[in-house]
């Protein structure tokens, strides 16, 4: 009962926000509860474990809302799945922390001319996904730790405390996640220089990607 309740009154506070905010003009604000109220529906719902390609990159729009707005528009994006790969299935939430990484930490530091770039494409048998931005990237040092620490996290082990730094949270959970529905042969890099923005990639299996996971029902 408390999982069914709580998104409800979340969804319900936000809706009222939206409204409150439409009563008084405030357009920005109600633009930005909207996308927030939309990503919050998806992401809590229990429903559905992986989206299409197509719907993962409706869904980041919401996220991404919300930050152009909250940034005052200051990066660009752009969406590209080419091919077969649109429809092919993506767990839940995979793709959302790259994206997270990519604005917090790489353009939140520009100015104006940031560029955020998402794509998918099949190549032979994988499916390719990338999260691309030319923010300020990740100096030397720290690149070595985030690599040690990608090689020292185990297959699937979500909750591997060891491992569990609170700077690289986001991305072993990635890691974890991607072994664990997909196998020990799904890959999951990352490229970054400092000045140089940063590129993430994650290889997934074709084959697990062709079908739709289902999860508890929740009735929201």
């Amino acid at each position: 009962m408390q999982s069914q309740i709580n998104p409800h009154f979340l969804y319900n506070t936000l809706d009222s926000i939206y409204w409150s905010a439409k009563n008084y003009d405030a357009d920005e604000i109600s633009e930005m509860v909207l996308n927030l109220s939309r990503f919050f529906r998806l992401s809590l719902s229990k429903g559905q474990e992986a989206f299409t390609v197509e719907e993962t990159f409706s869904h980041l729009q919401y996220y991404i809302r919300v930050q152009q707005l909250r940034f005052v528009d200051q990066f660009t994006v752009r969406f590209q799945s080419i091919g077969e790969s649109s429809g092919l299935y993506v767990l839940k939430l995979l793709l959302q922390p790259l994206v997270e990484n990519a604005i917090l930490h790489g353009l939140e530091k520009r100015r104006a001319g940031g560029d955020l770039s998402i794509s998918a494409e099949v190549e032979e048998e994988w499916l390719m996904l990338t999260v691309s931005d030319n923010g300020k990237g990740i100096g030397e040092k720290r690149m070595v730790r985030l690599r040690e620490a990608l090689g020292r996290s185990g297959g699937g082990d979500v909750n591997a405390a060891s491992d569990r730094s609170m700077d690289f949270f986001g991305l072993l959970n990635v890691k974890a996640r991607m072994k664990l529905y997909y196998g020990e042969a799904a890959e999951f890099t990352i490229e970054s220089g400092e000045g140089a923005g940063t590129i993430a990639r994650i290889k997934l299996p074709v084959e697990r990607c062709r079908q739709e996971w289902g999860g508890e029902e929740t009735g929201i």
